[in-house]
């Protein structure tokens, strides 16, 4: 009996130390794994914190003729990251610990990665390294591979530039500012020297091709500071910000042939009134003429003690007060910073943005000579934007002329064609059609009239029900213009349109009508940042695919000017990667994938292929037809990791539920599971084929692997709403989901819990008080009496924000409009008729959601006596969410939590009879008669 005891109480420290030993044999080899012999572990703290694999793609390189690539893996060793490099075919590889990539020899000789502050130039060949220290380096942003420029860490700080074809270096001497040109032709740097007593700064200009350097600008006095450079694209102009003591900033101007610099603004400059100052420059105009500045706004000066100090808020204010309070440098609250703009010949100072409400909308392309500005005064009254929509201005870079476009809606998106001569732009208010606009006579021309209406609006999706009203549509986005320049590539939901800004030619769907009859999105394969490119329409574009109906992600080919459907690639239940155009990623829970990456001499791709039960790995692919895998990380195989299984079932209001349903590896359909429901206003079953990273829970989203590993059914359900009705479409999709449910043989149907966060805890409250069907609920951060959220100031501590809009938005119309919606749909007004045990998390200083809502829930079940806890985290980070240490702490008690309510095992004492203050920090509560969880 006493030998059972024992073993009772060490079992679990023996489990614990096999899981650990799993881990460690697990990790020693980063190119396949090594299956343990234990099966099936759960994840535990030691598990997240020491889980590794591809997070970041910041290091995978290619060589230019597809021979030799690159891959770091994250948090490995714990972290710390290891990055590999090795040959795609055959088995050489070097893996360096904490090691960051840069970049191939375009020659395929050498490769060269840097760790903290030494360069590491790799021989490909004979495996030699050469090492040498650096403060700082750079490399064009178009040439990769073919020269770099580092700052030594000796004491002569010495720039060294070498060409990394044939390895001839310059020498140029200490210098604390370097910058090539984007094609790798030129580089700008300075020279400090010393002459006599004097120390001289020059910034210089070296022709790479030849070695020939020009000196363009040297201080001429002490009085004089360089305070930063700005180049434009081709590398032939500079603009040099000068500060000189007792007159202010000045800027300096010299493009190619000049013999020096010279001043072409300072604080004297016309067009410079008004107590504005001088700042800097930021930016060249596309075809060198014009460098955009920036004017200053001096500072209030010190209020006298006389004078009482206190807030006046009046109805007829445009912002509130609370918002003023964080701008204090003028009263119409626009930043300190006026963009202006001046020509390199030295004309007056054109000031682009001029009062309240004013915002760069777009800036020009190659020759065009105007930037758009939208104004919208409303500031905070945002319920005016129907009556009072944002208004769109074209602004002459030459003589600051302004002409008002017709354009109208704060949603509206404006363009300019790459040739200067047309403006495109999407108007939100004339239902989301595109239009082009000639600049040099005005003429307009509607592009997609003939379309039906929002076909090019984010709102027209599945993500919302037919009948749903757009108030303010926005674009899905523009994916490139054409080597002609009088036409472009737009989105709509799933196809890709050809537009003649011309208006001659018909729209064209270039997809012709493929992905909508499939309910498939197709996007060019660029990431976000690439989205204004100018296409070679002589090639076929490569296009990524992702089916709404069954999650497959996969790739397509269209030759433009061809017609007929794209050209099928490969699609499966994978992630290779998914634009941000077409699929909803959620931060930190999800990923996206990897946009392809190209050899530059070779037909040869890398890309990334991942799925829910199969972590992301790196493979090789010449047609995207067939691939080669190059790693083999599987991090999830020694625990009990999930399976997803994607799911329908009717609601209600006639929508077709749907969500991912994640059961365990050692599922037994004949055993009955504990379910927990996590959803939000979103389409989340978009996540079927991707692969969840576990991690601590920190927010009201649970993280599906730790339940799932610990014997829980995950549901992440899908909730479709219409205007004015959120909560209640929610509420429809959360019982007729656990009804569904309920009626597998293997649910436990008196054990289903729900958990969510953010705008879906408004959802979940308002299920618990109209359903008993729920035996827990974990909160976080929601809404809860509709009323007091849309009279509140968010904005965490400082309460800057009206809530209005965003309430109106929801309801479509006001809490006076919509009196019984926002009383029918405040929780707290129904708090006495909740069953379901509560628990809620909120921080005092949410920015998101105000904190108060969070309090009204639990001050109502408090007073009612009914099960309810609030977890408010208040340490350093704690906002919307938290991170470190209290996500660990939030992961144990939402464990805790489920485990008590939907397993039934005994409750932790901080459930049972709670913390007090005092004790806040000394003591956490876990402990229970038997712990369901170690901490």
């Amino acid at each position: 009996m006493l030998v059972m005891k024992y073993l009772i109480i060490c079992l679990p420290f023996v489990c614990q130390f096999l899981v650990g030993y799993s881990q460690s044999i697990a990790v020693d080899n980063v190119s396949s794994e090594k299956f343990t012999t234990i099966p099936y572990s759960i994840l535990d703290s030691s598990a997240i914190e020491n889980w590794y694999g591809f997070y970041s793609d910041e290091d995978v390189r290619i060589s230019s003729n597809g021979k030799f690539f690159s891959y770091s893996i994250s948090n490995k060793p714990k972290k710390r990251k290891t990055l590999v490099v090795g040959t795609v075919v055959g088995g050489w590889k070097k893996e360096v610990i904490g090691g960051s990539a840069i970049c191939f020899y375009e020659n395929n000789k050498k490769y060269v990665y840097v760790i903290k502050d030494s360069l590491y130039f790799l021989d490909l060949t004979n495996k030699n390294v050469e090492v040498i220290g650096i403060k700082k380096w750079i490399q064009p942003k178009n040439s990769i591979g073919k020269w770099l420029a580092w700052q030594t860490s000796d004491e002569k700080d010495e720039l060294v530039v070498r060409n990394l074809i044939d390895e001839h270096e310059f020498k140029l001497g200490h210098s604390n500012f370097c910058s090539f040109d984007e094609e790798g032709t030129v580089l700008w740097y300075t020279v400090i020297s010393k002459e006599g007593a004097q120390v001289v700064t020059s910034v210089m200009r070296i022709k790479l091709d030849n070695g020939n350097a020009t000196r363009v600008w040297q201080n001429t006095n002490s009085e004089q500071k360089l305070l930063g450079c700005v180049l434009d694209g081709s590398g032939k102009r500079i603009a040099i910000n000068i500060s000189e003591k007792g007159d202010g900033n000045s800027i300096w101007y010299y493009t190619e042939g000049m013999p020096n610099a010279l001043p072409i603004a300072n604080q004297k400059s016309p067009g410079i009134s008004g107590g504005l100052q001088l700042a800097t420059a930021f930016d060249f105009s596309p075809d060198g003429h014009y460098v955009f500045i920036n004017l200053e706004k001096p500072k209030i000066g010190r209020m006298p003690d006389s004078l009482s100090k206190l807030n006046i808020w009046s109805y007829r204010d445009t912002v509130l007060q609370s918002k003023q309070l964080q701008r204090p440098f003028d009263n119409d609250l626009e930043s300190p910073i006026l963009k202006s703009v001046i020509s390199v010949n030295g004309d007056s100072v054109i000031q682009l943005k001029q009062g309240f409400g004013d915002l760069v909308d777009a800036f020009p392309t190659s020759i065009s000579r105007f930037v758009v500005i939208k104004k919208d005064a409303n500031g905070d009254r945002l319920w005016q934007a129907r009556e009072n929509p944002a208004s769109f201005w074209l602004v002459s870079l030459q003589d600051g002329k302004r002409s008002l476009l017709p354009i109208k809606g704060a949603n509206s998106k404006t363009w300019f064609s790459p040739d200067g001569i047309y403006l495109l732009y999407y108007d939100s208010e004339k239902q989301g059609n595109y239009f082009s606009y000639e600049l040099a006579t005005g003429k307009t021309i509607n592009l997609t009239g003939m379309l039906p209406s929002f076909l090019f609006s984010k709102e027209e999706d599945n993500y919302y029900p037919a009948g749903y009203v757009f108030p303010f549509p926005s674009p899905v986005g523009l994916a490139g213009w054409l080597k002609d320049k009088s036409a472009v590539l737009v989105y709509d939901n799933f196809d890709i349109w050809q537009l003649d800004l011309q208006g001659q030619k018909k729209p064209i769907n270039l997809t012709n009508g493929y992905g909508r009859q499939r309910r498939i999105k197709l996007r060019l394969t660029i990431s976000a940042q690439e989205t204004l490119i100018c296409l070679n329409d002589e090639k076929p574009l490569l296009l990524t695919a992702f089916n709404m109906q069954s999650k497959e992600n996969g790739f397509y080919r269209k030759k433009i000017g061809v017609k007929g459907d794209p050209e099928l690639l490969t699609m499966g239940p994978y992630t290779y990667f998914h634009s941000d155009l077409a699929v909803y990623q959620f931060p930190l829970h999800k990923d996206p994938g990897m946009v392809p990456l190209k050899a530059a001499k070779a037909d040869v791709w890398i890309i990334k292929r991942g799925s829910a039960t199969n972590a992301p790995n790196y493979f090789l692919t010449r047609d995207f037809k067939s691939f080669k895998q190059l790693t083999n990380i599987q991090p999830q195989i020694r625990y009990n990791w999930l399976t997803a299984e994607l799911i329908s079932w009717s609601q209600p209001d006639t929508i077709i539920g749907q969500g991912i349903l994640y059961k365990p590896r050692n599922f037994d359909s004949t055993k009955k599971y504990p379910v927990i429901i996590s959803f939000y206003a979103l389409p989340f079953s978009q996540w079927l084929n991707q692969f969840p990273v576990p991690h601590y829970t920190n927010d009201g989203f649970i993280d599906i692997p730790w339940f799932v590993s610990r014997g829980y059914l995950v549901l992440i359900a899908d909730v479709i709403f219409r205007q004015g009705k959120m909560t209640e479409c929610g509420y429809n999709t959360l019982v007729s989901g656990a009804e569904y449910l309920s009626k597998f043989p293997f649910v436990d149907a008196n054990r289903i819990g729900i958990s969510t966060h953010s705008r879906g805890g408004q959802i979940a409250y308002y299920t618990v008080t109209h359903s008993s069907l729920f035996a827990a609920a974990f909160v976080g951060a929601g809404a809860s009496d509709m009323v007091s959220s849309a009279l509140e100031l968010s904005g965490g501590i400082k309460k800057t924000n009206s809530r209005f809009s965003t309430s109106e938005t929801y309801y479509g119309g006001n809490i006076w409009q919509r009196r019984e919606r926002y009383l029918s749909e405040s929780a707290v007004l129904n708090a006495d008729k909740i069953t379901t045990p509560l628990l809620i998390f909120h921080c005092m200083n949410d920015m998101t959601m105000p904190w108060e809502q969070g309090m009204e829930m639990y001050l109502a079940c408090w007073r009612l006596n009914k099960k309810c806890w609030l977890l408010e985290y208040d340490g350093a980070g704690a906002n919307h969410s938290v991170a470190g240490k209290d996500a660990k702490d939030l992961t144990i008690r939402t464990t805790q939590f489920f485990d008590h309510y939907l397993k039934g095992l005994p409750a932790p004492k901080w459930i049972t009879s709670g913390v007090r203050a005092s004790r806040k920090g000394f003591e956490t509560g876990y402990e229970s008669v038997e712990s369901s969880i170690n901490p």
